[in-house]
């Protein structure tokens, strides 16, 4: 079990920052207060950028970090996003209680928000960069047949650990599934929600199940070996 960390909170008028107290550096502190200058000015390797979010890594204290910034599209989007949690602080959250409950994830380093006073604008979500192999890639380049049943059974538990602690992750695309070394590890976690209502809960895992389903629409076999497995809450 992770636990929560101890943490670091800095906050002002125009900015919210908490880190991680194990990860503190001056490095650190210099990526934290000027995030756009690593993610785009000093070498950062862009990995994914659209109109929700710029995703990049960054070399911090000989190690390399993913830095994701979640985008505002136009003033509207601006003002209803600050009157919420931002999605870096969701994420941060999240992650966090899926490693306290088992599930691997990216472990978090740290999240800033941009604010005007209480207006939300933009927010960044620093975290361990993980190697792996996307989720589908893995099935359809694997003839291991050992390691295809270790990550099958390591999904399964995944989706039989979330169930059991009432979670939902939100979108189980292929994309958001990365296998290192046999284990499955989820990213892209600000969909994801803990349920108080059963009824809720059970919708939202139906959910979970038939988007995870749908990455295996090209490999029969495969979807239907989950299907028979993945049987319910």
């Amino acid at each position: 079990m992770h636990g929560e960390p101890e943490t670091i909170r800095r906050k002002n008028f125009t900015r919210v920052v908490v880190y991680d107290v194990r990860d503190s550096s001056d490095q650190l502190k210099e990526l934290l207060d000027d995030p756009d200058r690593y993610l785009l000015d000093r070498g950062g390797s862009i990995l994914k950028t659209d109109r929700a979010s710029t995703v990049g890594l960054a070399e911090i204290d000989s190690r390399t970090l993913v830095i994701k910034r979640y985008n505002t599209r136009g003033i509207g989007h601006a003002i209803r996003r600050s009157l919420r949690r931002s999605r870096a602080s969701i994420c941060w959250r999240n992650a966090h209680d899926l490693l306290n409950i088992g599930v691997e994830t990216p472990r978090p380093v740290g999240f800033i928000e941009q604010r005007f006073g209480p207006v939300r604008r933009r927010s960044y979500l620093i975290t361990e960069y993980v190697q792996g192999e996307v989720c589908l890639s893995f099935f359809q380049s694997n003839k291991n047949d050992e390691l295809l049943s270790k990550v099958t059974t390591g999904l399964v538990t995944v989706f039989q650990t979330l169930a059991k602690c009432r979670m939902s992750h939100g979108d189980l695309k292929a994309t958001n599934i990365i296998i290192q070394e046999g284990c499955p590890i989820l990213i892209d976690l600000d969909g994801m929600h803990s349920h108080r209502s059963t009824f809720a809960f059970q919708r939202a895992f139906e959910r979970d199940k038939e988007r995870f389903l749908r990455n295996w629409s090209e490999m029969p076999a495969i979807e239907e070996l989950f299907r028979a497995r993945l049987t319910g809450p």
